[in-house]
């Protein structure tokens, strides 16, 4: 097992990233197992203990015990801290954090002691993501989003495109020239963002919504430049990307 230069940076991060919440759900828990039954993860696995609630968040609190607790400093043995030291261990955490668990929060609901750890486990993903470990369809998808400003890698010219042939098609139907999207209009009440996936797979769905907004008589429009309302970044823990998705879409 080779040392990696990642482990250290990712125990780095941790003690820069973690607060009182999180600190505080990681030392309540008593391990009383009453988290396992409200996951559906154990329900569809329930031989595997690896899918419990309380053992997928001993895995950071075992990394927050080890530097960032007194007793994990001195007697790690005793409360069962442990580090990381190699990019193996790190991508069995990727495994565990990203594939076991979709942050519902059922655990959380059912915990007598109100352990988050849906926000531990978006703190771990966080972790893992900032030193370039995480699945490979997050990574693809979050580099388009970063790079082209949607999810789907949907190209601005594509994008208004598709918005100016449905248009046709809505003033078609309804027999009415006003019968369009609208496209960075001013002075509205409403902003319709939507689900990159509707433009590439699906969208007639756009279409459906336009018909309802012009029956409403709404005063809305679509934008331009930050359209995509999903948001990797929320779901990654890079709160950079969270952070630049929302900011597209406000302004």
């Amino acid at each position: 097992m080779s040392i990696s230069w990642k482990a250290p940076k990712v125990i780095e991060l941790l003690g820069q990233r973690v607060n009182r919440h999180v600190a505080s759900s990681l030392l309540a828990c008593v391990h009383c197992g009453m988290c396992t039954e409200s996951c559906h993860y154990v329900l569809t696995n329930p031989d595997d203990p690896t899918y419990a609630p309380a053992y997928k968040a001993d895995i950071l609190r075992k990394l927050f015990k080890r530097y960032y607790d007194w007793t994990g400093r001195v007697l790690p043995f005793w409360v069962g801290a442990k580090s990381v030291f190699s990019d193996e261990e790190l991508e069995e955490i990727k495994d565990t954090v990203f594939g076991k668990c979709t942050n519902c929060r059922r655990c959380s609901l059912n915990c007598p002691m109100g352990v988050d750890f849906a926000t531990a486990n978006r703190l771990a993903r966080g972790l893992l993501v900032s030193v370039g470990i995480m699945p490979e369809g997050v990574a693809v998808v979050s580099k388009d989003q970063w790079e082209i400003g949607n999810q789907m890698g949907v190209l601005k010219e594509d994008y208004i495109e598709t918005l100016e042939w449905l248009s046709d098609e809505l003033e078609a139907e309804m027999k009415d020239k006003d019968a369009r999207i609208p496209i960075d209009k001013e002075d509205c009440e409403v902003v319709y963002a939507i689900n990159p996936r509707e433009v590439k797979y699906d969208p007639r769905t756009i279409s459906d919504a336009a018909k309802i907004f012009y029956v409403a008589r709404e005063n809305w429009t679509m934008p331009s430049e930050g359209w995509d309302m999903t948001n990797f970044g929320l779901f990654s823990g890079d709160d950079e990307l969270g952070g630049a998705v929302v900011r597209r879409l406000f302004e």
